[in-house]
């Protein structure tokens, strides 16, 4: 599985891209190794759009990405922001194109635009 990069090179330094969510102290250890799925990647950007969209109020169905386990993978769904706080309101539940799987996860939903995957335990 590929990592995804921690931080980014720029003129002052080194950015630190882990997550915010992270205890202060693990963040400031340089030798924290994460491993994101990309599906957990993938939701975290759409959660970002969700958060930018209700700040701008959207009401029209909003650009999310698929949160499939292909880290190749950009497609596009539309979802109103309801329907993406719906999906949220279970964690385990992921956003997909139909046909495009999730690990360890299977198909609870789907409509011919959309797929909502939940994890296994």
């Amino acid at each position: 599985m590929i990592e995804p990069d921690l931080f980014i090179e720029s003129a002052g330094g080194y950015i630190d891209r882990r997550p915010a969510h992270l205890d202060e102290r693990l963040r400031r250890s340089p030798h924290l190794e994460i491993q994101m799925r990309p599906e957990d990647v993938f939701r975290n950007v759409n959660d970002r759009i969700a958060e930018k969209g209700a700040e701008l109020g959207w009401r029209l169905p909003g650009p999310f990405l698929c949160e499939c386990s292909d880290l190749c993978c950009f497609a596009r769904l539309e979802l109103t922001l309801e329907d993406y706080e719906e999906l949220r309101s279970h964690p385990g539940r992921y956003l997909t194109v139909p046909g495009h799987d999730v690990a360890k996860a299977v198909v609870i939903e789907q409509t011919e635009r959309v797929a909502f995957a939940e994890r296994l335990l």
